[in-house]
């Protein structure tokens, strides 16, 4: 359901203002973008014991102690994610291999 409510905002935007306006004003709001992105990594990691010990409340000792240590796991591929998808560093590189 927020998928088609994203599209649908998206198709509507595009209806009311051409494609430079929406690229300018999407270039302008990068940088909070980033911030909202790395909130919400923080959030997600920072939260993580607790989430662990409210879902996992019937799991063992040794497991909840498992699920906690994937905490950092889970923050490697958050930002490996942020860095390869968002910052374009795999698009860069290729760039610059073929510049």
């Amino acid at each position: 359901m927020p998928v088609l409510a994203g599209l649908s905002a998206a198709v509507a935007w595009h209806l009311f203002e051409d494609p430079s306006t929406i690229r300018d004003r999407l270039a302008s709001a990068q940088t909070g973008f980033f911030i909202w992105r790395m909130a919400c990594i923080a959030l997600i990691v920072g939260l993580w014991p607790w989430w662990v010990a409210l879902f996992a409340r019937r799991a063992t000792p040794e497991l909840r102690r498992k699920l906690v240590s994937y905490r950092w796991r889970l923050l490697a591929w958050l930002v490996i994610l942020e860095m390869v998808l968002a910052q374009n560093i795999a698009g860069l590189f290729i760039e610059a291999l073929f510049a």
